[in-house]
């Protein structure tokens, strides 16, 4: 029996490699494999240089490591746009680390070919094709299977994201360990995976997290004069520029505008989007005392709902993870987290609920777990207000009791189909608030 352990993004946090080579150890590991991006934002960068050539078989340069290189400490070098504060840990790295260190970051390769027994191993820091290309649930299968081809590999071992992964294709697997270092799933443990072979030549894979005294990290942060805002990664596991910038540096009117342009121009059915982005507002603003979310919630929710169909322009099946991935990709001006919050909303207003076993959502952090849950219950009745796609409700009167939510529907004509699709779609919220949900039908004219 073998027994490999994975590691990737250390980021210089040396507590958080000392508990996982630990962990490791314990656990029967072998050898110990590194997928690079040993520097940057930590403190530590030539400890865990140190280290890794101590305890790594293989070590790999990843494309922070590259960057810090490139830029040799001169923020002139950097690109104008970036971060200040990330520009301080560029400059910092490069002054912190060795000449000897910086020489032996410069020699480390950006691929390996091993062999793992009779599996035919490629490691690489993003992707055989790119040490910047992140693999991830969201990769298309069909990318998957071309980099499975290209690199002619049985395993690719792959880190980048900073997020675990794992996916078994024919006889083939791709495997991301996540991040030792600065998880970005929103859990601040410190991840790495274990593979093991047995006597059968069977691939076990297992995925870890470990906890970590990450008050070592904060003091070590705050007496060497790195930004006190990294704190935050290594405190809620959260990528930097989601836990400072939370809210769209674009207006929501004009994001709003921005969004009707987009689904005008793919041909998607523009005023069952708006009328569903209207009911959707209207049910937000009503169910208030329920939920407690701010402005900014309503406005990914009015994005979502102005979105959640456009996977029927790319086809029938699937429509829903369809726009999804259209949102992921789509040229609108939203931040990282309002994308990724408006598109698994868009993919949860239908078919299944959100769900720790899918990976997109459980990457999220708990809070914005919450608002995928709420928002896309809220958004399941809206667009069942609408079933007909025919506009036939103008406005929404909702009240509250302690067992009940009494939901008043305005329109011309009976909305009898509306109210049954709205009533099999409100399954969700009636699980989340513990509450009945009963429709009811005024007559009034517009």
């Amino acid at each position: 029996m073998i027994k490999i352990a994975i590691i990737s993004d250390i980021h210089a946090n040396l507590p958080a490699l000392k508990a996982v080579i630990q962990n490791a150890r314990k656990a029967g590991a072998m050898m110990i494999w590194n997928l690079g991006d040993n520097c940057g934002y930590g403190p530590y960068p030539n400890e865990i240089l140190k280290l890794i050539c101590e305890e790594c078989e293989y070590n790999l340069q990843g494309n922070y490591d590259k960057k810090v290189l490139k830029y040799a400490g001169l923020k002139k070098n950097i690109p104008a746009k970036t971060n200040k504060d990330k520009k301080n840990a560029f400059v910092w790295a490069w002054n912190e680390l060795t000449e000897a260190n910086r020489k032996l970051i410069a020699e480390l390769p950006d691929k390996i070919s091993a062999f793992l027994s009779s599996y035919r191993v490629m490691l690489v820091h993003g992707s055989p094709e790119s040490d910047s290309e992140g693999i991830d649930s969201n990769t298309p299968v069909a990318r998957l299977k071309e980099l499975l081809t290209a690199s002619k590999a049985d395993i690719i071992l792959c880190g980048h994201t900073h997020k675990q992964f794992f996916v078994k294709i024919g006889k083939h697997y791709i495997i991301n360990p996540g991040s030792v270092g600065r998880p970005d799933d929103g859990d601040p443990r410190a991840a790495y995976s274990m593979l093991t072979i047995d006597d059968e030549d069977n691939l076990n894979i297992e995925m870890h997290r470990i906890e970590y005294d990450t008050d070592v990290i904060i003091n070590a942060i705050n007496s060497k004069g790195l930004p006190t805002s990294f704190i935050s990664m290594f405190t809620q596991g959260r990528p930097f520029h989601l836990i400072n910038a939370k809210t769209s540096v674009t207006p929501a009117k004009q994001l709003i505008q921005d969004i009707q342009l987009y689904i005008n121009e793919i041909n998607a059915n523009v005023p069952h989007l708006l009328q569903v982005a209207n009911l959707a507002k209207k049910l937000f603003n009503q169910l208030l005392p329920l939920h407690n979310l701010d402005k900014n919630a309503e406005n990914v929710l009015v994005f979502a709902s102005m979105l959640h169909d456009i996977g029927w322009t790319t086809g029938i099946d699937s429509h829903h993870k369809r726009a999804a991935q259209l949102i992921r990709n789509a040229q609108l001006p939203l931040t990282s987290i309002e994308r990724e919050l408006t598109a698994q909303i868009a993919r949860y207003h239908r078919k299944s609920k959100p769900s720790l076993t899918h990976d997109s959502f459980a990457a999220l952090s708990y809070e914005d777990r919450q608002h995928v849950e709420i928002l896309s219950a809220i958004l399941r009745i809206a667009d069942g207000l609408d079933n007909c796609h025919e506009q036939k409700i103008y406005d929404i009167i909702c009240r509250i009791t302690r067992s009940k939510i009494l939901i008043q529907l305005i329109s011309a004509e009976n909305p009898s189909q509306n109210i049954e699709a709205a009533i099999k779609k409100g399954d969700y919220m009636v699980e989340l608030f513990k509450r009945t949900i009963t429709f009811t039908w005024k007559k009034e004219n517009k």
